[in-house]
Formats: C-alpha cells, sequence, structure tokens
C-alpha cells in the first residue's frame, strides 16, 4: 500500500508554516497595511481545497493498494494453478476469468476517480505558490505511480491468462491429434476386421456353394435312380404250351381218347420282379376241359362272354415272377372236337393289369384241326 512519506509531510508543514508567517506578518502591520477581505477568503478556501485534496488522494491510495492486494493475489493464484487437459476442457480457468473482469472494472471505475481528481488538482489558479505547486506535483506522482502499477499487474494478470490459454489451445490441439490418431488406427482395425469378415464369408459362400452342388449332384441321381424305379416295370405274358398267341392240332389227336394237355406258364418280359399275382384265365366249355389250368385256383365259375359259355379260373401265385424267367401257372387236360377256340387270360398286381398294352384280356387262338387239314390253314 503506497504512504505519504513523513519528507513529503515534513514539505506540507513547511509550506503551512510559510503561509503562517505571512498572515502573522500581516497582523503585525495590520496599522500599517490593509489587507483586503476578499483576500483572506482566497486563503481560506485554498486551506480547505489543501484538506479535501489530501483526503480525496487518502481514497484514492487506499483503493488502489486494496485493489493491488486482489490482483496481486489473483496473480498469484494464476501463477501456481495446475489444470489438467481434462480441468482444461471443463473450464478451470473460468474463475480466473471472472476475477480479471472484476478487478479489471474496479481498476476502470479507479482510473476514471483518479483521473478526474488530477484534472481538479491541476486545474486552479494559475498564480499559485511554490509550496501549492509542490503538493500538487507530488500528489500527482503518487497518483500516477500507483496507477502505473495497477496496470502492469492487470497486464501480467491478463497475460498468465493467456499462457493459460495458449497452453488450453496446445493441449486441445494435441488432443485433436491424438483423437484423430486414435480414430485412424480404429478405422484401419475396423477396415482389417471387416476384409477378415468378407473373407470368411467368401470361404463360407464357396462351402455353401460347393454343398448346393453337392446336394443337386445328390437329388439328380435320386431323380436317376427314381426314374430307373419308375422305368423298372414287369411285363408278365402267359405263355401256352411255350406259345404265345396261336395253337394247332390235328384231327387224330382229339378222337376223344388222347387228351390234349395245355401247360400255362406265367413269363417275365420286364425289368422287375413281380410279387402277389392274381391271374384269371377263362377256357370255354366246349373244349370239354378236364382238371383246372391255375395250380392254386380258389375256385372257378359259369360266364358267357361273346355267346359262348366260359369256366373262369382264378387264382394267386405269390411269385416272385423273376425278369427274363417263367413260373408254373398250372396244366390243363382237354378233349376238344375239331374248331377254332379263344382261351383268355389276365393277370394283375400291385404294379398294374397284364396285358400291358391292351385293355382287355389276353387271348390265345387254338385250332383243333380235323384229320383232312393241315396246320397252314388259317385261323378265322
Amino acid at each position: 500500500m503506497l504512504r505519504v512519506t513523513s519528507g513529503d509531510r515534513l514539505c506540507v508543514y513547511l509550506g503551512w508554516a510559510v503561509v503562517a508567517l505571512v498572515l502573522s506578518s500581516g497582523e503585525m502591520a495590520e496599522s500599517k497595511t490593509f489587507v483586503s477581505s476578499s483576500k483572506i477568503k482566497e486563503i481560506k478556501r485554498v486551506v480547505q481545497q489543501k484538506q479535501s485534496a489530501e483526503d480525496i488522494r487518502d481514497a484514492l491510495l487506499l483503493q488502489g493498494a486494496s485493489l493491488a492486494e486482489r490482483i496481486s493475489a489473483r496473480l498469484r493464484e494464476a501463477g501456481n494453478i495446475k489444470c489438467s487437459f481434462y480441468d482444461l476442457l471443463s473450464g478451470c480457468l473460468g474463475s480466473l476469468e471472472k476475477s480479471y473482469i472484476s478487478v479489471s472494472e474496479e481498476f476502470a471505475t479507479y482510473d476514471q476517480a483518479a483521473t478526474s481528481f488530477l484534472i481538479r488538482l491541476n486545474a486552479g489558479n494559475k498564480n499559485i505558490g511554490l509550496n501549492e505547486l509542490f503538493v500538487r506535483a507530488i500528489y500527482t506522482s503518487q497518483i500516477s505511480d500507483q496507477r502505473e502499477f495497477l496496470r502492469s499487474l492487470l497486464a501480467d494478470f491478463r497475460g498468465s491468462l493467456s499462457s493459460h490459454k495458449a497452453d488450453f489451445s496446445s493441449g486441445m490441439s494435441v488432443g485433436v491429434s491424438l483423437v484423430g490418431s486414435v480414430a485412424s488406427g480404429l478405422a484401419v482395425f475396423l477396415v482389417i476386421i471387416q476384409i477378415r469378415l468378407m473373407k470368411r464369408q467368401d470361404r463360407m459362400m464357396t462351402a455353401q456353394n460347393s454343398i448346393a452342388n453337392e446336394q443337386l449332384e445328390i437329388t439328380r441321381r435320386q431323380d436317376e435312380t427314381a426314374r430307373m424305379i419308375l422305368a423298372q416295370k414287369p411285363d408278365l405274358r402267359m405263355v401256352l404250351n411255350e406259345e404265345q398267341q396261336n395253337l394247332f392240332w390235328k384231327g387224330e389227336m382229339t378222337s376223344g381218347v388222347i387228351p390234349i394237355d395245355l401247360n400255362f406258364r406265367l413269363f417275365n418280359f420286364g425289368n422287375k420282379p413281380a410279387r402277389d399275382l392274381y391271374v384269371h384265365i377263362r377256357i370255354p366249355n366246349a373244349m370239354q376241359p378236364i382238371g383246372q389250368p391255375i395250380s392254386s385256383a380258389s375256385g372257378s365259375e359259369q360266364i358267357e362272354f361273346e355267346n359262348i359259355k366260359y369256366t373262369h379260373w382264378k387264382g394267386k401265385l405269390l411269385g416272385p415272377s423273376l425278369p427274363n424267367r417263367g413260373m408254373e401257372v398250372g396244366k390243363l387236360s382237354l378233349r376238344p372236337p375239331p374248331n377254332d377256340y379263344k382261351i383268355y387270360w389276365q393277370v394283375a398286381n400291385e404294379d398294374g393289369v397284364f396285358p400291358l398294352k391292351s385293355n382287355e384280356m389276353g387271348v390265345f387262338f387254338v385250332k383243333i384241326a380235323s384229320s383232312n387239314e393241315s396246320q397252314n390253314s388259317s385261323y378265322k
């Protein structure tokens, strides 16, 4: 805090002593010299002005000293502050900036008051004595020195804040660079992961395509197998005395003494075995059959077909009837008179009804010739 020194006060007191000496000499010479009342009023005004200026000066010096103390404290606080990068981001300089704004506003008020005081102090009567001039100079010097000192403190305070802000900007740059580096590394890492995932997906798609191709091949083979299985069908045909359709006998064999033997066999001309065969055979009654054409016949019945009476035998053969193989159905003895006859047959199982190419029963054309007929006679 700035104070008035004892030397300054001694000078002031000496000035007042000179004034007192002048007044006393005036009283001693009152009888000889007349002092006007206006002169006395001017002297009183000067004394009052000196007392008022001294009070204002003291008040300004006290205000400046208090302000300097607060600025110095804040300046020490700013010099000792240690803000981490996170603290800088969170605003640890906010309180110091508020303090700087507060003391700056207070200094502006002080500076305005000091300037106004100095203007009034030095705007007095030009015809002043040396003592008054000396006092004004001392007051002006004291106020000006204190004001410059406060300005230097504010400049240091502002410089400290600027230094911290520069550190903050540098930290921000480093932080941004660090974040950018981390982001770039993370992006590269993500790209590597994506490339690996894409390669894995490619391998999985290749494996899936291979599996799909294998499944297609299996399906194709299954289709071929199914077609082969479906294509495998039995082709059952009845064979009579090793003939599939026409038979011929001469008349001397039908004299009624020697019977004609019919041997019924079933041949499978297909490529699939046949089981559980239901066999039907119709023999004209005119052929006078003896026995039964189906060894396992379950019975017979009399029917009329095309105005001809037939004996209809039916029975079941368990089989199997193998491809390109024949199996015995039964034997039948006949004593037919010479004539043309038709013997019908039909076989059925789970694969269908045979003969395959006809919706009707299969037929054998049997010709019993008289003794004067030849085998080359046509059958009608």
